[in-house]
């Protein structure tokens, strides 16, 4: 990550009387063999901080080094970890970080070292730091290196103590001085030096009375105050009340547009630099003396009424709302409960705001840690981003489920396990439903349903979400699902308007994803040169944004390119390392590609045993996490390379593509069913002129493919199935041919006329479905589960059933309520043998309050997920 310089203001205050301070300041941190670090004491509004900035640009500016200014944030690793951002900290290292517990000091302090070794020249201002132990732990990140330190505090003793540094007393102006800048006669000068103690901030504000002066300091402060106007009194009243110490523009900008800058006029705030502001102590202590005029708001309430949308502000305003917000939660530790004010906030956070987050709220009392599920979802989601997945399933472990568990399901490849943490989220009411909407349609396109991906997101295409890049995620989603149905025109559309409309802090991530998809859209256009010279871009902005799936992901299509130009070496090292970084991750989807495709590699080459040993294990993985898809592709390309367990394999590839209603995929089973199992002396016409219709083979092709079958000659022309295919899903009503293609198998569920609940679940081949003509063996056992989604239970957890069109033969399952309502139980059917998924059927009991067993209301499915 690069180094975020501190933006400071050109002078946040008049530089009063202290150029000849600040040069010698300067000349002091320059001189040879001097140490490299100033301390700034003196009470409140002395004017440390302006001198400090002086001193910062006298040193920077001549030597082109970068200034990075860090207000003090209540303890020493909390402000050391929010440096450690600005000098552009790995997201990984500062991930590692957010995981101590205890030690997290010494680590913070070393890493910051580290990275200062490995910057040129950095001038950093520490501001208000409490005492000289607070600057010794600071300053412990320092040695070594070639960085100059200043340090502002309001403690006026135990500097001589520390070691390694000059310290500085800034004093109060002279009788004299104070009267010029008073703007009174020299005769005042002692009576204006003692109301003001000569400190700039209280004389500016003298020399706007042009009557007498008030007898004590206080009085200069409520003066002004009666000066301004209701609206500026009402804005300065809230901040008090509020506790507010440093505040943005937007904070008070909402009192009127003129309100903040009557408020600088007036000498009753001070700029701090990039539109941050102070509230002085002084100005704090004499308006406690008072109290508010009327009750303000809370403030919570405040900011998330108040609070603009996202896209309408830039990064650098969503960084400065996310440090204000640090700085809230830290004084005042009940914001962390507020979860709308948290939402708001806690998407605009970098990873070193996350782990400052942590941290503070780890310091909070026990009775203001009402947010500590934001928090764990802050941190989750930062390990996420980093690809530290193991770190985040650890930070989510004890909250309840939300839209953070399902994308983490997502992003780690557990397809079925996603879909089962939106349910528990839905029911926990912690899910926002418009992220898990975008999550579930990545699930369905993951899984092989792009036709129902594009439904789901085409109907909450009018939903109103102010997440920022959202939008652009469900767009990279909607044009995930047009590759995957072979829309080509439609997929480059939906990905120009995503490049168009990116926005939010992570819009470097998601600009590399685009590039993504559109190598992708290059490499089925078959411009595979450009597909290339794509995702080497991705790959480049994968690796700056430190986004470590998306450099697997474009590794892997990388290698899906290479393969198709012919050149098996490279695509072979391009896979093994896609693989690597899914396993370090973990990603178990792309595991089970990486496998999948090496596996083809590796048959490409003649190696048939390595082959075999890939694609199981590829089928294991894509079985266990629910990708019907890759599961189907896997189950067809082993029965080409075991022939003797051909018809198994394939008729287990015909029944997953039939629910994926996958025309494509059906037309291979049926092309590699009549070379394997029925093994045709010629080629099948039929089936090849219906892949010549449908795009999949050219018909140049068909004629190499008849000939050689004929022949009987080089196998690996006329049965393979081209790499290309498994990239699109061909709707099976869409499929030239479909009428060689038949129907499958219905799964049937009958309520018993017993005591209790009895539900019987039957599996019913269509007519001409290999398991009812006979064409296939005997029909296979399968194993349904049972899998309460309410609060009740079901007896037996799973049971076998054969595929039959006999209405008695069943499996049987008895449901047992907990309470009346609406209860929902998924089946989950799969080939007993080798435990591929078929289907999936959830249905619904309305159980009515009543002693009566018998009130019980049919089921019926509420949701069906096919295999």
């Amino acid at each position: 990550m690069t180094a975020h310089e501190s933006p400071l203001p050109a002078d946040p205050v008049p530089f009063v009387r202290q150029e000849e301070s600040a040069r010698l300041s300067t000349l002091l941190l320059l001189r040879p063999g001097s140490p490299r670090v100033l301390v700034l004491h003196g009470p409140a509004g002395v004017g440390k901080t302006t001198l400090a900035l002086r001193v910062a640009r006298n040193l920077a500016e001549p030597r082109s080094m970068s200034i990075h200014r860090q207000h003090w944030s209540g303890w020493a690793h909390v402000t050391l970890v929010r440096l450690y951002g600005r000098l552009g900290a790995s997201r990984r290292t500062l991930v590692e970080l957010m995981a101590l517990e205890d030690g997290a000091y010494p680590n913070v302090r070393d890493a910051v070292r580290r990275r200062l070794r490995g910057l040129p020249g950095s001038v950093v201002v520490f501001d208000d730091v409490p005492s000289p132990y607070a600057a010794e732990e600071l300053l412990g990140a320092f040695g070594g290196t070639e960085a100059t330190v200043l340090v502002t505090s309001r403690a006026a003793e135990g500097w001589d103590a520390l070691r390694g540094c000059h310290a500085h007393a800034v004093a109060p102006l002279d009788a004299d001085t104070s009267a010029l800048l008073a703007d009174r006669p020299l005769g005042q000068a002692r009576k204006v030096r003692g109301v003001t103690g000569g400190l700039p901030a209280l004389l500016r504000l003298a020399s706007r009375r042009k009557g007498r002066l008030p007898r004590h300091p206080g009085g200069l402060v409520l003066a002004a105050v009666d000066d301004i106007s209701p609206a500026a009194s009402q804005a300065l009243s809230c901040l008090d009340h509020w506790g507010l110490e440093r505040f943005s523009t937007e904070t008070v900008a909402r009192f009127g547009a003129s309100v903040l800058a009557e408020l600088v006029s007036a000498g009753l705030v001070t700029a701090a630099g990039d539109d941050m502001y102070v509230l002085p102590s002084l100005v704090r202590d004499a308006l406690q003396t008072t109290g508010p005029a009327e009750s303000p708001a809370p403030l919570a309430e405040w900011l998330s009424r108040r609070e603009r949308p996202e896209r309408a502000l830039d990064a650098r305003h969503r960084a400065r709302r996310a440090d204000e917000y640090l700085d809230l939660v830290r004084q005042r530790g009940e914001l962390l409960g507020d979860t709308e004010l948290g939402r708001l906030f806690v998407t605009r956070l970098r990873h070193d705001h996350v782990v400052a987050l942590k941290w503070i709220a780890a310091h909070q009392p026990s009775n203001a840690r009402a947010g500590t599920g934001l928090v764990a979802t802050a941190c989750a989601s930062a390990a996420r981003e980093a690809g530290r997945m193991r770190h985040a399933r650890r930070e989510l472990a004890e909250i309840l489920p939300g839209a953070e568990h399902v994308l983490l399901d997502h992003q780690t490849g557990r397809l079925d396990r996603a879909l089962d943490s939106m349910a528990r989220a839905e029911r926990a009411g912690g899910g926002d439903g418009y992220r898990l909407t975008t999550v579930h349609a990545a699930v369905l396109n993951d899984q092989g349903y792009p036709a129902e991906a594009a439904r789901l997101l085409v109907e909450e295409a009018g939903s109103d979400d102010n997440s920022p890049g959202i939008y652009v995620w469900r767009l990279i989603e909607r044009a995930r699902a047009h590759l995957l149905l072979g829309e080509l025109e439609a997929a480059g559309t939906t990905l120009a308007l995503a490049r168009h409309d990116i926005d939010g802090l992570d819009r470097d991530r998601a600009a590399a994803w685009i590039t993504l998809q559109e190598g992708r859209l290059l490499l089925q256009q078959t411009r595979f040169d450009q597909a290339l010279a794509r995702f080497r871009e991705a790959l480049d902005g994968h690796r700056v944004t430190e986004d470590v799936r998306g450099e697997a992901w474009t590794h892997y299509y990388t290698g899906v390119a290479l393969t198709r130009t012919r050149l098996p070496g490279q695509a072979r090292s391009e896979m093994s390392t896609a693989l690597a970084l899914f396993r370090d991750l973990p990603d178990d989807l792309g595991q089970g590609w990486a496998l999948h495709r090496l596996g083809l590699l590796a048959r490409q080459a003649g190696d048939y045993a390595e082959a075999v040993l890939r694609l199981r294990d590829a089928a294991e993985v894509f079985v266990r996490i629910g990708c019907r898809h890759g599961s189907a592709w896997t189950e067809l390309e082993l029965a080409e390379l075991r022939p003797e367990h051909a018809a198994a394999h394939i008729s287990t590839a015909t029944e997953v593509f039939r629910r994926l209603q996958d025309g494509a995929g059906l037309l291979w089973c049926a092309y590699l069913r009549a070379a394997l199992v029925e093994r045709r002396p010629s080629a099948p016409d039929d089936v090849l002129e219906a892949l010549r219709e449908c795009g999949l083979v050219s018909p140049a092709e068909v004629v190499v493919r008849a000939r050689y079958w004929t022949r009987r000659r080089d196998p690996a022309l006329h049965l393979a199935v081209p790499h290309g295919s498994r990239d699109t899903i061909l709707p099976l009503d869409a499929a030239a041919g479909a009428r060689l293609l038949g129907k499958g198998c219905h799964v049937r569920l009958t309520l018993l006329d017993e005591p209790g609940t009895v539900v019987r679940l039957r599996v019913v081949p269509a007519a001409d479905h290999p398991w009812a003509t006979g064409q296939a063996a005997r029909p296979p056992w399968l194993s349904v589960v049972a899998t309460p989604l309410t609060g009740c239970s079901v007896e037996p957890a799973s049971s076998l059933v054969r595929p039959s069109a006999d209405p008695e033969p069943g499996a049987e399952f008895r449901f047992s309520p907990y309470r009346p309502g609406l209860h929902r139980i998924r089946f989950t059917i799969a080939e007993e043998a080798t435990g591929t998924v078929l289907q999936q059927v959830e249905t619904e009991f309305d159980i009515l309050d009543s002693e009566d067993e018998a009130l019980t209301a049919a089921p019926h499915p509420a949701h069906v997920r096919r295999a």
